[in-house]
């Protein structure tokens, strides 16, 4: 796809974003296609983007990750991309980091939840990810437990246990 063609839609929290950005697509020559739009999230229902992104920002969303989630897959074609990301919980919250955060123990879930809310195939191989797009497909439900599995067990389990090591020798 060549770049004239990409429509992109973004969510950040801050209006000084608009302000900066606005000045800065036309510097480099993109106003015609990069459009900044100040209207709150949850009413704002345009579609036919080729990417939407939310970075920090699913708060405003009236519901959250899963209501940002669902406008930002209403405002892309199809084929499109969404880039999502929010804050998760690493491990149970203290007072003092919710006191801090202004936050709530339910205000986000962990990374599993939020995997699992994206609907994200992360974490899977060519192979499952034929199977889970062939719903009708006999091993679709025990593929589907299993790619289930190895997210728990990874995302809920041993990340930041186990690491991997990228070594890179000289000979």
């Amino acid at each position: 796809m060549a770049t004239d063609d990409v429509r992109a839609l973004m969510s950040a929290p801050g209006n000084d974003r608009l302000i900066w950005n606005t000045p800065l697509s036309e510097e480099r020559g993109l106003a015609d296609r990069v459009f900044f739009h100040e209207v709150p999230a949850a009413a704002y229902a345009r579609d036919g983007y080729d990417l939407a992104v939310s970075i920090g920002a699913a708060h405003a969303w009236p519901g959250g990750a899963a209501e940002a989630l669902k406008a930002l897959r209403a405002a892309v074609r199809p084929g499109g991309r969404v880039l999502f990301g929010d804050g998760f919980w690493e491990r149970e919250p203290s007072p003092a980091a919710l006191e801090g955060l202004g936050a709530g123990p339910g205000d986000f879930g962990s990374l599993l939840e939020l995997i699992r809310l994206a609907g994200s195939a992360a974490n899977i191989g060519r192979g499952e990810r034929w199977a889970l797009a062939h719903p009708g497909h006999p091993p679709h439900a025990e593929v589907t437990a299993a790619v289930d599995a190895r997210r728990t067990g990874y995302y809920g389990g041993y990340r930041g246990t186990l690491g991997l090591a990228y070594l890179v020798l000289g000979t």
